[in-house]
């Protein structure tokens, strides 16, 4: 049985989910959120607004969604500081 999480970013300042997305783990969906954060410059300008949800787990075999949301991590908190030389 193929399982993955199902991720999404929930938007504070819509009030919305933006498209989720499937991943073979929460920290393989961490790492690509916190990519997105250091990486998007409005993301980065904002990271107080995303926070990362999990909304479940998909099953590849039998196409069963088992819901169960939770958050994650919100973007300020992998924010990176801007090293200057």
């Amino acid at each position: 049985m193929k399982e993955y999480e199902i991720i999404a970013v929930y938007d504070n300042l819509t009030e919305s989910f933006l498209q989720p997305t499937f991943t073979g783990s929460i920290p393989e969906g961490q790492r690509l959120f916190e990519y997105q954060i250091n990486s998007i410059d409005l993301w980065k300008a904002n990271s107080q607004d995303y926070d990362l949800f999990s909304l479940g787990k998909y099953d590849a075999e039998t196409g069963i969604i088992k819901s169960q949301v939770h958050k994650i991590v919100n973007g300020k908190s992998v924010l990176r500081k801007e090293v200057k030389e």
